[in-house]
């Protein structure tokens, strides 16, 4: 398997991705609404985060991890081409381990629209 997660994994990390980004402020708990993908783009801008990174010196590696450890979903989420490096690069330390796994968790347990539901444009 190594450190990429495999297709069921991304399947499932998409749909509760709920086709936007992952990623909420520290400063103001605002969520960012970023849409990842449209019908008619020719690909999604959704980027597959490591919440524990994949290698020495990443953001938040953990030795102690198995490579399918990190690629399982419970160590990912979706964020837009904005937010991946900024918790990832630009406010590291901010976003440890345990704020990111709230965030996702926060994230993926979002109400989701019931069939009826009225859609807005």
């Amino acid at each position: 398997m190594g450190t990429e997660p495999d297709r069921p994994t991304l399947k499932k990390l998409f749909a509760l991705s709920r086709n936007v980004c992952a990623f909420q402020s520290l400063d103001d708990q605002r969520g960012c609404e970023v849409q990842l993908a449209r019908p008619d783009w020719p690909c999604t801008q959704g980027e597959v985060a490591h919440i524990r990174g994949v290698r020495p010196g990443s953001a938040r590696y953990d030795i102690a991890m198995s490579d399918p450890e990190r690629a399982a979903f419970e160590n990912l989420r979706v964020l837009c081409p904005t937010h991946h490096p900024f918790v990832d690069e630009i406010e590291r330390d901010r976003y440890t381990v345990e704020v990111l796994t709230a965030m996702k968790d926060r994230h993926e347990s979002k109400p989701r629209r019931q069939v009826g539901d009225r859609v807005r444009a």
